[in-house]
């Protein structure tokens, strides 16, 4: 998140992305009013980017929500996907996109 806030990545995301995680963290518990912040902290950032999947890929089985990453990072032509997910993560890597934990991004990032 840092590595965001401060602008050395560009987050790529879409509506349909935003919605389930939205969905997720009210089933934690949160509030209309936080999950407004959440989502708008997403939205209005200078180091994020909305994408319009106009295409949609059906790779993952086990989880279909989980091709919405997918989805959006074709759409936005990411370098990477970073996810703790591991259906995404099984997949290991989608059309010449490496698909990595967190811990391995900055893994990466330390060693530059």
């Amino acid at each position: 998140m840092d590595l965001w806030k401060h602008g050395s990545l560009l987050l790529l995301v879409s509506l349909p992305i935003l919605k389930e995680n939205l969905s997720v963290l009210a089933r934690f518990g949160l509030n209309d009013d936080q999950l407004k912040e959440r989502g708008l902290l997403f939205l209005e950032s200078p180091f994020s980017t909305v994408v319009h999947p106009t295409s949609h890929v059906d790779v993952i089985k086990k989880d279909p929500t989980d091709n919405l990453f997918l989805d959006c990072a074709l759409e936005g032509r990411a370098d990477f996907v970073v996810s703790g997910d591991n259906h995404l993560l099984e997949v290991r890597s989608f059309r010449g996109m490496p698909i990595v934990s967190p811990a391995r991004l900055l893994q990466e990032f330390l060693e530059k």
